[in-house]
């Protein structure tokens, strides 16, 4: 999914009233701005694009390629003469492609194959030059010694490009390097990022080492924004491998769940961890599903949110206060349940209790045993029911 591209107000209003010269004085205004907020205007000149003042939003392109190229930021520079190679038709100028092939040399000036991957791509020759770039781009997001992850594999450095046979070769730590085709290379390899948990587990796994053992919460964090995706506590340890003696791995766990940016979901084998932003975040990201969750898969989540603070776990209780009441006559034992949870958050000892008298009191009594899962539940539930002068 692409993200969405906010732009400012003054755009916005000039673009609804069909504005051209206010756009364009707002154009050369944001030209202006350090730094140039290139990603807005892109998006402008789509939109310009798009109601079908397609020269200006050529020229638009130009002076904003012209700026950057001027700047010190080579890869904006590069975004914007993609585009302009991309829009130019038939075919965009010589001049302009060799731009962006100088654009990208700036961005790539670090890479080892660079002159050997714009041999192979002569893009200021090519009747696509935009493919040349990407296929290009390709093999330099993947070049010797990039730290890469193999999917389904595990993470490692490129140690072989063959340009002639297109084919790549990624040293994982076994007997031999794994080697990809560089047709599959997309579907099959992900770049890491610099400072990403499972790479610098690849450049500099003394330091962490240590940052794992004394530093658990953050520590899995890192590994869950590196994994990117709900992932099972057999992803967890496959990341830590290597970083975390197997001795140490029950106690280490129990403290690093404990971080208030880390979510659970699912239960028993489809038990996922995710990393929010900020444990506020987190705790507003299981209230969220709290909210839309059934009845019955709201236990669980309150549960969990007993443990994150006072007012995440009150804000909790209002939400199960709310539906105790519409369950008390088509699920009564659910209600018993759900109750006895509230009864453990802050502020709902009285709702819970008076929810469960009135489950007592009711002429139901087998509707609500047999309801209630929980054999703990229903033995206290039962106890209740004997004790009351409605069994009677």
């Amino acid at each position: 999914m692409t993200d969405t591209i906010e732009i400012g107000p003054e755009f916005t209003e000039a673009l609804h009233a069909e504005d051209w010269d206010r756009l364009e004085e707002l154009w050369l205004e944001a030209l202006d701005a350090r730094p140039i907020p290139t990603a807005e205007l892109l998006e402008v000149r789509r939109l310009i694009w798009k109601g079908g003042r397609k020269n200006l939003a050529r020229t638009l392109l130009e002076l904003l390629a012209d700026s950057l190229e001027e700047g010190s930021n080579p890869s904006e520079a590069l975004a914007a003469l993609r585009e302009l190679v991309r829009l130019a038709s038939p075919k965009p100028p010589t001049e302009l492609t060799e731009r962006m092939v100088n654009a990208l040399a700036k961005v790539r000036s670090d890479s080892p194959s660079l002159e050997a991957v714009l041999g192979k791509y002569p893009m200021v020759t090519a009747r696509r030059p935009i493919e040349e770039l990407e296929a290009a781009e390709c093999w330099l997001d993947h070049d010797l010694g990039s730290v890469v992850e193999v999917v389904g594999q595990g993470v490692g450095r490129v140690v072989d490009l063959n340009l002639q046979l297109e084919n790549i070769k990624v040293d994982l730590g076994g007997s031999r390097p794994v080697s990809i085709p560089f047709g599959a290379v997309r579907r099959h390899l992900r770049p890491l990022p610099e400072g990403d948990f499972r790479r610098r587990k690849v450049e500099i796994p003394e330091e962490l080492a240590s940052f794992v053992e004394n530093e658990t919460g953050a520590a899995l964090a890192e590994v869950l924004e590196s994994l990117g995706e709900p992932s099972g506590v057999s992803a967890i340890k496959a990341a830590l491998e290597g970083l975390l003696p197997t001795a140490k791995w029950t106690s280490w766990w129990t403290k690093a769940r404990k971080n208030p940016r880390v979510l659970s979901s699912g239960s028993g084998s489809r038990l996922r961890y995710t990393v929010s932003h900020s444990a506020e975040s987190a705790d507003e990201a299981l209230l969220e599903e709290l909210r839309a969750a059934s009845p019955s898969d709201r236990l669980a989540i309150a549960r969990r949110l007993a443990d994150r603070g006072r007012e995440t776990a009150a804000a909790a209780a209002a939400v199960l206060e709310e539906s105790l009441a519409s369950l008390e006559g088509p699920e009564p034992g659910l209600a018993w349940q759900t109750a006895g949870i509230l009864a453990s958050l802050p502020g709902g000892s009285e709702a819970a209790r008076s929810g469960r008298q009135r489950l007592i009191e009711s002429d139901a009594p087998l509707a609500l045993l047999s309801g209630i899962a929980d054999r703990g539940a229903r033995s206290v539930a039962l106890s209740a029911r004997v004790e009351s002068s409605a069994w009677l």
